[in-house]
C-alpha cells in the first residue's frame, strides 16, 4: 500500500500515468476512490496524484482539529515529497476550498488551477444541511434514507432518474472498506465552516478554470460567478449536472480539463 509520512500524518496515495503532474484533491467525506472515472481519463495525459485527505480513507493522523491551511500544506508537501515541485491541481467541493488556499499561499507550486463545484465562503444554508446529515448518521437513521437525502443534494435530475446509476452509486457508498467515522466527518466539516477566502481571490495568479453545475444546490451558481469576477485570470464552464460533476459527467469534465491544461 503506497504511503508517505508528511506533516505528522501518514497519507495513502496513488500515482497513475506519466507526464506533467496533476493533483486531484477530494471533497468533504470523500476519499481517493471518488476519482475512479476521472483519474482513468486524465492519466492518459498526465501523471495523476490522488490521495486520501486527513480524516478519511486510509490516511492516518493525530485526530487534531483540521484547518484549510493545514490541508493545503499537506497537499503541497505530499506532492513535493513525491517529486512534484510544480503541478496542475483540481479541487472538488471542499477540495476546491483547499486548492484556493494553495493558490494564494503556495503560488509557485501551481501551474494551472481548476476549482470544481466550490465556493470562496460556504453558505449557512448549506452548512445547516450538512449538519443535519451528520445528525442523521449519529442517530443511526436508516442508511437508505441517508443516501437518498445525500443524493438529492449531490446529483442532477437525469442522474436521479436513472435507477441503474443510483443503484451503482448506493452500492459503492455502502461497500467502502474504509468508512469515515462521524468524528472525522465533524473534523472535516470544521474546514468548511471556518473558511472565508473571498478577500484572497484577487491574489490568485494561476490561470484558473471554474466548473459549476447548473443543477447544483450545494454550490449555487452565483458563488462560482463571484470567483470568476474576482480571480484575475479565470474562466467559468457551466455543466448540465448537479454537484458531483466528476461522477455524473466524467468525460465532459476530462475533455474540458484537457483543453484547458494543454
Amino acid at each position: 500500500m503506497p504511503e508517505m509520512k508528511v506533516n505528522d500524518a501518514t497519507f495513502y496515495y496513488e500515482i497513475h500515468g506519466e507526464g506533467f503532474p496533476l493533483v486531484l484533491v477530494c471533497g468533504f467525506t470523500r476519499d481517493s476512490s471518488s476519482w475512479c472515472s476521472l483519474k482513468d481519463l486524465l492519466s492518459k495525459h498526465f501523471k495523476v496524484l490522488i490521495f486520501d485527505n486527513r480524516g478519511v480513507g486510509r490516511t492516518v493522523d493525530s485526530a487534531d482539529k483540521l484547518s484549510v491551511e493545514l490541508m493545503a500544506k499537506d497537499t503541497v508537501d505530499l506532492a513535493k515529497a513525491l517529486g512534484m515541485d510544480k503541478f496542475h491541481v483540481l479541487g472538488h467541493s471542499m477540495g476546491g476550498t483547499i486548492v484556493q488556499e494553495i493558490a494564494t499561499s503556495y503560488p509557485d507550486s501551481i501551474e494551472k488551477l481548476v476549482i470544481s463545484a466550490s465556493s470562496p465562503k460556504w453558505r449557512k444554508a448549506m452548512l445547516f444541511g450538512l449538519k443535519t446529515s451528520l445528525v442523521m448518521v449519529e442517530n443511526n437513521i436508516n442508511i437508505d434514507d441517508i443516501l437518498n437525502s445525500r443524493a438529492s443534494w449531490s446529483f442532477g435530475e437525469s442522474f436521479l432518474q436513472d435507477p441503474e446509476k443510483m443503484a451503482t452509486w448506493k452500492k459503492n457508498a455502502t461497500s467502502n472498506p474504509y468508512p469515515q467515522s462521524v468524528e472525522n466527518q465533524k473534523r472535516q466539516f470544521r474546514v468548511l465552516e471556518t473558511f472565508d477566502g473571498r478577500k484572497k481571490l484577487s491574489s490568485i495568479k494561476a490561470e484558473t478554470l471554474i466548473f459549476a453545475g447548473r443543477e447544483d444546490i450545494i454550490t449555487l451558481l452565483f458563488e462560482s460567478e463571484f470567483m470568476l469576477e474576482n480571480i484575475p485570470n479565470a474562466e467559468l464552464q457551466i455543466l448540465e449536472t448537479g454537484h458531483a460533476l466528476n461522477v455524473e459527467l466524467p468525460e465532459v469534465v476530462a475533455n474540458s480539463m484537457l483543453e484547458f491544461l494543454k
